[in-house]
């Protein structure tokens, strides 16, 4: 799960923000591919072994789609993010990625 550059992995990047699009039970089809790559990366000793992936996978998806739903609220409600518009929504987006990759890493 952890890569050595900076940059989160764009594969995550792309299933948290596409998480919605689905009809019935829009979250599903991300969850269950979210939980396969944190059990993959608990069996490849990349993601800590006491995280639950169900867990940690809707948690990440809460995060990256309440953003998105709150994003200009946001936006105006902290000055210095709302200065840098243009590109916020794809700095926050890596952001997040790296938060949640960093919160699951084995260490």
């Amino acid at each position: 799960m952890r890569q050595s550059s900076s940059r989160p992995h764009p594969d995550l990047v792309t299933l948290l923000t596409q998480a919605g699009r689905s009809e019935a039970r829009p979250f599903a089809p991300a969850i269950k591919r979210l939980v396969v790559h944190l059990a993959e990366g608990q069996g490849r000793g990349q993601v800590r072994d006491d995280l639950d992936p169900h867990l940690a996978a809707a948690q990440a998806l809460v995060l990256m789609v309440a953003y998105l739903g709150l994003e200009s609220l946001i936006a105006t409600s902290a000055p210095p993010l709302g200065a840098d518009e243009p590109t916020l929504r794809e700095r926050w987006k890596e952001a997040a990625v790296r938060l949640v990759l960093d919160g699951v890493a084995a260490h």
